[in-house]
């Protein structure tokens, strides 16, 4: 990261964020965690650590902006991403918000799995 923001990058886009860290003991999953196994891989037990991690060692120290891409985030997830008091990533695409908005343009609930 240092390499491209001395560069003059301005900031990251971070696929796949949520998935950077992994309960090690790989367990088998339920049939019902198979049916969307995002929910259950996203937020692994160190997610946070290592976040905190690169904004303290790298990017608190340029001027610079992160999205990351939050495939498997429920919606109660996304605000301990992006609090800014936790120094983690500056925003998100939340998919599961996509997915609510796509339900009620269809004239659907607008309920989603969060």
């Amino acid at each position: 990261m240092k390499f491209w923001l001395d560069k003059g990058v301005d900031g990251f886009r971070m696929d796949v964020i949520p998935f950077i860290s992994k309960n090690e003991s790989f367990p088998d999953l339920t049939p019902a965690q198979l049916e969307h196994p995002e929910f259950t891989y996203a937020m692994g037990p160190r997610l946070h650590e290592y976040l905190q991690e690169m904004n303290r060692n790298v990017l608190s120290k340029y001027d610079v902006m992160t999205v990351g891409e939050a495939f498997g985030v429920t919606l109660d997830q996304t605000p301990s991403l992006i609090d800014e008091r936790r120094n983690e990533l500056n925003l998100v695409f939340n998919f599961s918000a996509v997915r609510w908005i796509r339900t009620m343009g269809d004239g659907g609930s607008g309920h989603c799995r969060s």
